[in-house]
């Protein structure tokens, strides 16, 4: 997703400046009754993710409140993007 290379085994500190709320979301209802335009996803990357509070999969983003685990994964790879992240502290 990032087109990064490296090791997979690193733990790196993710960039919370990224704005999840500019994360396009999209249902799955609308994906699948024919209701969201092709030209939506066109040329785009694209994570399936679940947004439920019941599968614990609920996560605290600094600057943005309550998210999910497929909103990390595209923080994740934003940061990864922007270069190889650093921890100073």
């Amino acid at each position: 997703l990032a087109q990064y290379r490296g090791p997979a085994t690193g733990v790196f500190p993710l960039d919370y400046s990224v704005d999840v709320a500019t994360i396009p979301t999209y249902s799955a209802v609308d994906v699948l009754q024919g209701r969201l335009p092709a030209s939506a996803v066109k040329d785009k990357a694209v994570i399936l993710g679940i947004g439920a509070d019941i599968l614990g999969d609920t996560f605290f983003l600094p600057g943005y409140g309550r998210g999910f685990g497929a909103q990390v994964q595209i923080v994740g790879a934003e940061t990864l993007k922007r270069g190889v992240p650093r921890s100073y502290g």
